[in-house]
């Protein structure tokens, strides 16, 4: 082998830095002349004499890493940078050969087979399995039909331009679609790179000992002699389990090969540090915390396009159409913040608790019984920040008299409901502030919120508040849309119904003006 034709690398946050030095030590033991590169997704540069480290911002081929930080977690923003960092190591570096391991590897022999194959081959991969699975236990075939036929913990490729082109198309994938969901068949990159073998010329390693793991450990223990294994991904490890991802296995059940994986165990606890890791882009810059439903509503990036958002500084709380400018605004329809209506959109958990909610008006629908939950309940169920659950239980401090109006809806006695009903209206007429007086009485007549250019140009009016009250509630009854709510509401004889409300609510705003001018 060329010095300098061949280097592999590994992708970590942070907390696997302790990971990453294991990796390196054993690697460099029997491969002390290859490189070896650690990408850190935090951009924290580490001084090492086995690795060298590139913040992912020096990483110049990759498109939007600003979003793919915000809108990923960790495991994911780290697999869709993948085909963009083998792209900036082939030609910022001229690598003839590279070699992608996760840093949960452990390399115990020389890899000459595979960079061999990379004379013939565009690329070498290794399958999940390589045998039938014959017991119950996962994760099985259909785990695999559903996460990828081939573990994309290692890779390997050789430069030329059908695999150039490939990682062209594999990083557009990874940039869109770089996220878990069984039931669309996407996880991660790994799904993707099953069209290897379909677009490269492949060579699938099918020998045994390359990328042994809880996946395929029942084709090894009791079969094959562990010092022929080259190396071992401990994907998921966990003292008691094996891997968190699997139920075949336990410490005992390992048998010869439960040597490895205690030898793992006391590597890397020798090197893993006390501090709790903080991973920085689980927040925003304000320290707000970006909690995974909040992610998740940005996987799709006609959002972006649709609301105008900024995609180049989506962690900034006080750039212009931000992100979290967005998600903290009042709706324009309803008295909800925008982050209310997108996660409601997002969960069918909250669709089946909360039934036809209508975001669009002030309907008898369970908005305000949702909204409640939001204020009591999101920040233990999603992790919302306070911040926001703040925001929207001021907006509802606003209107109070709006929220026990929907309350009363629930109430059997017909005579009763309408009491209330006048009974609020008054009420909202005694409200000696202008502007939560215009966000009440248009919430109550006119079932939305007030739009901003009727607010701030009624605001301007320098009336007295008691005309001022009369001029909005005129304008609220005579309007259009209301005459269009209460045929809406009342299909037979709705014109005697409309006048007949009208001069109601006109009496009952003129008492309640001019009760509050005599107090």
């Amino acid at each position: 082998m060329v010095k300098n034709e061949i280097c592999v690398f590994n992708i970590i946050a942070d907390d696997y830095i302790p990971q990453q030095q294991l990796f390196s030590e054993n690697f460099k033991k029997s491969h002390p002349d290859i490189d070896i590169y650690c990408i850190t997704l935090e951009n924290t540069k580490f001084n090492s004499e086995l690795f060298k480290s590139i913040p992912i911002n020096k990483i110049n081929t990759i498109k939007n890493l600003e979003l793919l930080k915000f809108k990923y977690n960790v495991l994911e923003l780290s697999t869709a940078v993948k085909p963009s960092i083998f792209t900036y190591l082939f030609n910022k570096y001229g690598y003839k050969k590279i070699l992608y391991f996760d840093s949960d590897i452990i390399v115990y022999k020389p890899i000459n087979e595979i960079i061999k194959k990379l004379d013939n081959f565009d690329a070498v991969l290794t399958p999940h399995i390589r045998e039938i699975i014959k017991d119950d236990k996962q994760p099985n075939e259909i785990d695999f039909s559903k996460s990828g036929y081939y573990n994309a913990g290692f890779l390997s490729l050789a430069k030329n331009i059908n695999t150039l082109n490939f990682l062209q198309w594999w990083s557009d994938k990874t940039d869109k679609y770089c996220y878990i969901d069984f039931e669309k068949f996407y996880f991660v990159d790994q799904r993707w790179l099953d069209y290897a073998p379909i677009f490269l010329n492949s060579y699938i390693m099918k020998e045994p000992g390359y990328n042994v793991a809880y996946f395929n450990l029942q084709e090894y223990i009791g079969k094959i002699d562990p010092k022929e294994i080259t190396f071992i991904h401990f994907s998921g490890y966990n003292r008691d389990k094996v891997s968190v991802y699997q139920n075949r296995f336990d410490t005992e059940s390992l048998k010869e090969y439960l040597p490895y994986f205690e030898n793992y165990d006391i590597g890397i606890n020798k090197l893993k540090k006390n501090h709790k890791h903080i991973y920085k882009y689980n927040y925003f810059s304000n320290g707000a915390i970006l909690s995974p439903v909040i992610k998740r509503l940005f996987l799709n990036r006609g959002v972006f396009k649709q609301k105008n958002l900024d995609i180049k500084q989506p962690f900034k709380t006080n750039a212009k159409n931000g992100i979290y400018s967005y998600i903290l605004d009042e709706s324009k329809l309803v008295p909800v913040i925008n982050l209310v209506h997108l996660i409601y959109d997002q969960e069918h958990s909250l669709q089946e608790k909360f039934p036809m909610v209508d975001f669009s008006r002030l309907s008898q629908s369970p908005l305000f019984s949702y909204i409640l939950w939001f204020i009591n309940e999101s920040e233990k169920k999603f992790g919302v920040d306070r911040r926001f659950i703040e925001k929207q239980k001021k907006i509802l401090d606003d209107i109070t008299l709006i929220l026990e109006l929907h309350k009363s809806f629930q109430l059997q006695n017909r005579l009763l409901r309408l009491f209330l009903r006048f009974k609020y209206f008054f009420q909202i007429m005694q409200i000696k502030d202008k502007e939560k007086f215009i966000k009440n009485i248009y919430l109550f007549l006119l079932e939305r919120n007030v739009d901003k250019g009727t607010l701030n140009k009624s605001l301007r009016e320098k009336i007295k508040i008691s005309d001022y009250k009369k001029t909005v509630l005129s304008s609220a009854l005579n309007s259009e849309e209301f005459k269009n709510l209460i045929k809406l509401n009342n299909k037979k004889k709705s014109k005697l119904i409309l006048k007949i409300t009208k001069l109601l609510y006109s009496l009952l705003g003129l008492i309640g003006v001019n009760m509050q001018k005599t107090t």
